[in-house]
C-alpha cells in the first residue's frame, strides 16, 4: 500500500512508538487537536492497511509467531524451578548460570549481584504463564446460565443416542416430574 505525506509520517511514527497523539504531532498536525486528529486518522482504511503491513514486516523480520510466543510461555509454565534455585540448609542458592539451559535462563526475569556477592534473582510468574496457556487453550471457560422466557406451549426436538429426532412436549408454567413424549 502506498500512502504519502502526513498519512505516511503519522503511520510510521505511530508504528515506531505506539502513541497516536504524539505521532499526529510529529506528522505535522496541530498539537492542540492531535489526539482527536489521531483518532480520525486511525479510522482511515489506507492507514490501517499500511499499519498492518508494517506489523507483518516487523514480525517477519523479528521472526515472531504465535508458536514462538507460546513456546516462551510454555518454558516458564513447565519449568522445574528447583533446577534454577536450590535450597541448601536455610539458604537458597542460584545454580551456576553457565550451566543453565536456554529454557531455564528464559525463566529468569532479572538477576542482581549485591556488594557482598549475593545473587538475587527474580523468576517469571509460573502461575501467570499457566493461566495464559490455559486461556489460549480455552481450558477456563466461563459457563453462564442461560434463562429463556416462553409465553406459550411449544415443542422441542432433540436427538436421542442414535441421532434420531425425538420431540419433547412441555407445558409452560408447569414443571412436570418427567417430560411428556
Amino acid at each position: 500500500m502506498a500512502i504519502k505525506g502526513k498519512y505516511k509520517r503519522f503511520a510510521d511514527q505511530f508504528h515506531s512508538h505506539g502513541n497516536k497523539a504524539r505521532a499526529a504531532r510529529e506528522a505535522g498536525y496541530s498539537p492542540a487537536g492531535a489526539a482527536q486528529q489521531a483518532y480520525k486518522l486511525m479510522a482511515i482504511p489506507e492507514i490501517v492497511e499500511y499499519l498492518a503491513e508494517l506489523d507483518d514486516l516487523r514480525m517477519r523480520r523479528l521472526e515472531i509467531s504465535g508458536d514462538r510466543v507460546l513456546e516462551e510461555i510454555a518454558k516458564i509454565a513447565f519449568q522445574d524451578f528447583t533446577e534454577i534455585v536450590n535450597l541448601i540448609g536455610d539458604d537458597l542458592k542460584v545454580a551456576d548460570f553457565k550451566r543453565l539451559s536456554p529454557e531455564q535462563r528464559a525463566c529468569i526475569q532479572s538477576a542482581k549481584v549485591d556488594k557482598d556477592g549475593n545473587v538475587d534473582i527474580k523468576l517469571y510468574d509460573k502461575l501467570s504463564a499457566l493461566d495464559k496457556l490455559g486461556k489460549h487453550l480455552k481450558l477456563f471457560t466461563d459457563v453462564q446460565e442461560q434463562k429463556h422466557s416462553f409465553t406459550k406451549m411449544g415443542d422441542v426436538t432433540f436427538a436421542d443416542e442414535h441421532g434420531e429426532a425425538v420431540p419433547l412436549t412441555f407445558d409452560i408454567g408447569k414443571e412436570p416430574d418427567e417430560p411428556v413424549h
